[in-house]
């Protein structure tokens, strides 16, 4: 009897405390091991993986880059955004109330489809609070009673990069003007990989966005942390560059095809076409042959790899397969 009571005692605390859903674990794709470096991306909320989307594709779907990203966010912060998206779940999700509370699971979905189309292995959902957009980075960082538990945070970035043995750690351009879970999210990551022994260490890049006639644009990185400063770049990727049959694609439709799986975010699909240029540059916690290794990703990425079939008459008189765009990216 008294041990019944003692299970019994242990099943209503239990019950009691609801489990917390996150972190969570997501398979997407099956393991690659190509001539790709292994990468590791993180992101603070999800569609955050669409600044980086064309080089993660290039990597992974055509040279075997094994691609694993953290999620740091649930997503909840996105309501004010989701007018489009409510009609399709039968929800007033720009009613806050209704929006944090159904955001998490609608964004965590929307983010898995996003990266299967990116060719991405594994997505780790840390579920922190996305509490409000702030610029104040204090306000994310504080140890005790923020929006986020930091010390999870933390462990589960060593974790992660202990056993992934990364090459590449990609995540969004740090500045005092951009949204504070980025700025954290890249600080964050940063002391993470500092405490990591240099020859271990992954290379740190942030990537910008720009049209093929810009210059440019070096990120301006947080002045006061001196992890996050730009060492070299850019190391350039070309969204527009053209491939297959009369080389009519490029690296834009599986990007749009990503990014149209946010439907939640109804402003993200307004970024589409944007920019055609994703420059990357190094960061200082990188180890001393970053720089090297940035230039090696990139010149790999620029290996044509989608092999273009012989086609006959059969296939239409637009069969034959001439270079029609030598003179275009």
């Amino acid at each position: 009897m008294k041990r019944y009571a003692l299970l019994l005692a242990a099943f209503c605390c239990c019950a009691c405390t609801p489990l917390r859903p996150y972190p969570k674990r997501i398979s997407i794709g099956a393991s690659q091991e190509g001539a790709g470096p292994r990468i590791l991306a993180v992101i603070a909320h999800p569609d955050d993986e669409s600044a980086f989307a064309g080089a993660l594709f290039a990597s992974a779907v055509e040279h075997g880059s094994l691609v694993d990203v953290i999620c740091v966010t649930n997503g909840e912060g996105g309501f004010k955004y989701s007018t489009l998206a409510q009609r399709e779940h039968g929800l007033d999700l720009t009613q806050e109330e209704v929006g944090r509370e159904h955001l998490p699971r609608i964004r965590e979905e929307e983010l898995t489809r996003a990266l299967g189309w990116l060719g991405v292995h594994d997505l780790l959902m840390l579920g922190e609070q996305d509490h409000r957009y702030t610029t104040d980075l204090g306000e994310v960082l504080i140890e005790s009673e923020g929006p986020w538990d930091l010390e999870l945070v933390r462990e589960r970035l060593k974790d992660q990069l202990d056993r992934g043995r990364y090459d590449l750690l990609l995540t969004l351009a740090p500045s005092s003007t951009t949204h504070a879970h980025h700025q954290a999210t890249t600080l964050l990551a940063a002391q993470a990989i500092a405490h990591m022994p240099e020859d271990q260490r992954p290379v740190l890049l942030v990537p910008t966005g720009r049209l093929q006639e810009e210059e440019p644009k070096t990120p301006e990185g947080l002045a006061h942390k001196q992890l996050t400063q730009v060492t070299a770049g850019p190391f350039s990727f070309n969204r527009r560059t053209r491939f297959g049959h009369r080389e009519r694609l490029d690296y834009t439709i599986p990007i749009l095809w990503s990014m149209a799986e946010h439907r939640s975010q109804g402003t993200l699909q307004m970024m589409v076409g944007s920019y055609d240029v994703e420059d990357y540059w190094v960061l200082a916690a990188s180890p001393g042959d970053a720089s090297q290794r940035a230039q090696a990703w990139l010149d790999l990425l620029r290996k044509p790899t989608f092999q273009v079939p012989d086609y006959t008459e059969s296939a239409g008189t637009n069969a034959r397969s001439t270079q029609i765009h030598k003179d275009k990216p």
